[in-house]
């Protein structure tokens, strides 16, 4: 099963530099054995293709000059550090290493394209030298992209993460020839494996109701709650309802939600259903009772409580009180969509009624700063001009 890491660092050159500039961990000529990268300019050998050997300076001028666009000058972390390694069930040891190692880049290229932004820019470096020497790949993301945007951190999410990688492996690990160890398959067991006896305590108790409605000898509510206590389940009463106690020290409430009163919102729901409230069991007595009358004509006869008949109607019963907690759960699915509806609306209306406040507020400051702006303006003095005389003829008299 392929694992999956995800790590936050600070600095991106040291990163760089475990990973191109330092020597293998088990002692071997290589450490990397197959690169690649998007956004990002890698040394090449004589033949044209793309070298194992990277410098570790060189990538780290191209990511900081992508880190110098970042509209956010306060970020904490520069880049993330992602690690995809692979079991030996994908990647035997005895497999072609150089081949493995193409295949496994082209599977982390294929999942970082799929996965984060077109202009996101990443490295990619397959290596098999560790502890365990598994073939794993180490991607490493610029957490800012060359337009500058950061790269969001929800893309940094590891269940995210592990979905798309899923999503990638499951099918192009077959094209290639190889076995994709589904992790799922060893979490989580198949439908047929699950026992279907479990019984939970409110099943228990809800099935023991059930056998005492179809008891001929319930013929009221005292005679229900004595029926039901002999099947190991008591019921106390109290001003909102019923509470059914089972012999384990359970206890479970009759039916009960938590309403808002001034929006109407449900808010929560508990018990076992509103088929168990007291005014709906002494219904379903009710109705047993009538379809007993109606079965007798005429005098009383034996009834035979083994025969065709009365397992008819003890099915007939049991189908009764089986709607009733299908209509129940019904509608309370019904009222619960209703709620989450008002919820929306009422959400919806909420953000409105904000956005025309901040575009009152707005325009009433645009108001205020125009009047300051002409009031400036008038309060500016006229320029003095300079004082003319009249011209006197010469000789005459000066006034």
């Amino acid at each position: 099963m392929a694992t999956l890491q995800s790590n936050r660092i600070k600095t991106s050159y040291g990163r760089l530099t475990y990973l191109y500039d330092t020597p293998a961990h088990d002692g071997s000529d290589q450490r990397v054995l197959a690169t690649t990268g998007q956004n990002v300019r890698l040394l090449h050998d004589p033949g044209g293709a793309i070298s194992d050997t990277q410098s570790a300076a060189y990538l780290q001028r191209q990511y900081a000059r992508v880190q110098g666009r970042a509209k956010n000058n306060h970020k904490t972390y520069q880049a993330e550090s992602v690690i995809i390694s692979f079991s030996d069930t994908e990647f035997p040891p005895s497999g072609d290493l150089r081949q493995q190692a193409q295949q496994a880049i082209k599977l982390t290229s294929d999942y970082a394209r799929d996965h984060f932004p077109p202009n996101t820019q990443w490295v990619a470096a397959a290596q098999r030298d560790g502890e365990g020497h598994k073939l794993h790949v180490h991607l490493l993301v610029n957490t800012v992209q060359t337009d500058g945007k950061v790269v969001r951190t929800c893309r940094f999410h590891i269940p995210t993460q592990r979905h798309d990688l899923n999503n990638v492996l499951k099918v192009e690990m077959p094209q290639m020839g190889l076995t994709w160890d589904d992790p799922q398959s060893k979490q989580h067991k198949t439908r047929a494996n699950v026992p279907t006896d479990n019984v939970t305590w409110q099943d228990a108790v809800k099935n023991a109701i059930s056998d005492t409605l179809n008891d001929h000898t319930v013929v009221d509510m005292a005679t229900f709650e004595s029926a039901l206590a002999d099947r190991g389940v008591t019921i106390t009463q109290r001003r909102g309802g019923w509470t059914y106690h089972d012999a384990d020290g359970h206890k479970s409430r009759d039916f009960y939600q938590r309403i808002n009163k001034q929006t109407g919102e449900i808010k929560s729901t508990r018990g076992l259903g509103r088929a168990y409230m007291a005014d709906n069991i002494a219904e379903l007595i009710k109705t047993r009772l009538n379809e007993d009358n109606n079965n007798i004509t005429g005098k009383a006869v034996n009834v035979d409580h083994t025969g065709p008949n009365q397992l008819k109607k003890e099915a007939d019963q049991h189908d009764t009180i089986t709607n009733a907690i299908r209509s129940d759960r019904i509608d309370a699915a019904v009222k619960l969509r209703a709620s989450i509806e008002a919820t929306k609306l009422r959400r919806s209306r909420q953000v409105q009624q904000t956005i025309n406040e901040r575009e009152t507020d707005d325009d009433q400051r645009q108001a205020q700063r125009r009047y300051n702006e002409q009031r400036a303006s008038r309060a500016v003095p006229h320029r003095n001009r300079p004082t003319r005389r009249p011209n006197r003829e010469a000789g005459g008299p000066g006034l």
